[in-house]
């Protein structure tokens, strides 16, 4: 039938070549040719199947002050250390904070100190030489690792542009080599003319989706929670305190695209003593709730705040280090509250 439209046609493939991809992934996969990418939070892996994967858009949603930024950067540090036989470049777009801030937070981890401390904003803590020099071995350790920044804002059409840009300076290194895309946060992409923000956030996700179709590359994108989170309704009513999909900004899209949606959410910071119906504590608690997962189950996770040194510890691996708290468990079930 002749095409009038003046468009060009889409591809399409017979079931036979899509079945052919599913085995040859499958033997991969069985022989540990293909693996996923580990982080140090085992239940997060084991709810992943292993870990995070190649061709996906993984969306990293919270308030401010929830640890989402922190999140990230441990996720960036994890997927390198933890996975050393791996080939791959980080691109962070780092719209919200400076570079050296992202790098002043990995030393802070690494060196178990604020970034107050280490930037002598505490009147209290001095940076001597001594310590100076290993904030400097520290760095030495930091640019072995592939990873870039890119700073400057821009719409969607030029981030596309630098994402291919930075796929093709990937691929002269190694055509094997993957890429991890760091991007903070969706709502500081700029609008073109007179966009407004939700068809921003949609273009957004829909050129994340065709990169994750045609490139080697692994998505993780930070975005922000709106304001029902804080509605006294919600505060008041147990059964409506877990986060859920409508709490995250720019929602439709983001969750029809995402093929693993993650929320992070500290109730501490709302004065919330307890959380949810089972009455959780949440005093130095950090509440992970998967609320989307292509091939799993959702599920929360409890996660042992220290922020301060940007330290997001699984709560079991917190317990065996130290005194048995109240709340022994880690991984809770979601009768009750609908996600």
């Amino acid at each position: 039938m002749e095409n009038n439209s003046g468009h060009k046609p889409l591809p399409f493939k017979h079931i036979t070549e899509a079945s052919r991809e599913f085995i040859q992934q499958a033997d991969k996969r069985r022989k540990g040719l293909i693996k996923p990418l580990k982080t140090r939070w085992k239940p997060l892996n084991d709810s992943l199947g292993g870990g995070f994967e190649y061709n996906t858009i993984n969306s990293i949603c919270g308030m401010s002050g929830s640890g989402k930024s922190a999140f990230a950067c441990m996720l960036s540090s994890d997927l390198k250390k933890l996975n050393p036989e791996e080939s791959f470049n980080i691109l962070d777009v780092s719209l919200e904070m400076m570079s050296y801030r992202v790098v002043a937070r990995k030393i802070s981890a690494e060196l178990k100190l604020t970034t107050h401390q280490l930037f002598s904003g505490d009147s209290s803590f001095i940076v001597n030489d001594g310590l100076y020099n290993k904030m400097v071995e520290k760095c030495k350790e930091l640019i072995k690792e592939d990873i870039y920044f890119v700073e400057q804002p821009g719409n969607v059409g030029e981030l596309e542009a630098t994402i291919e840009r930075f796929i093709a300076f990937t691929k002269e290194q190694n055509p094997n080599k993957g890429v991890v895309l760091f991007l903070d946060h969706a709502l500081l992409i700029n609008a073109k003319g007179n966009e407004i923000e939700r068809i921003t956030i949609f273009d957004l996700m829909n050129m994340l989706n065709r990169q994750k179709k045609k490139n080697k590359i692994m998505t993780f994108l930070l975005s922000q929670l709106n304001r029902n989170i804080e509605s006294k309704e919600r505060l008041l009513e147990p059964s409506m305190q877990f986060v859920t999909k409508s709490d995250i900004f720019g929602a439709d899209s983001i969750y029809q695209f995402s093929d693993t949606v993650l929320v992070l959410h500290r109730p501490e910071i709302l004065h919330l003593k307890e959380y949810g119906v089972q009455r959780l504590p949440t005093k130095n608690r950090v509440f992970l709730h998967a609320i989307k997962q292509r091939e799993g189950e959702p599920f929360v996770s409890i996660m042992y705040n220290n922020l301060k040194h940007n330290e997001l510890i699984d709560w079991a691996e917190y317990e065996k280090e130290n005194k048995p708290q109240s709340f022994g468990g880690l991984k809770i079930s979601l009768e009750g509250p609908s996600i």
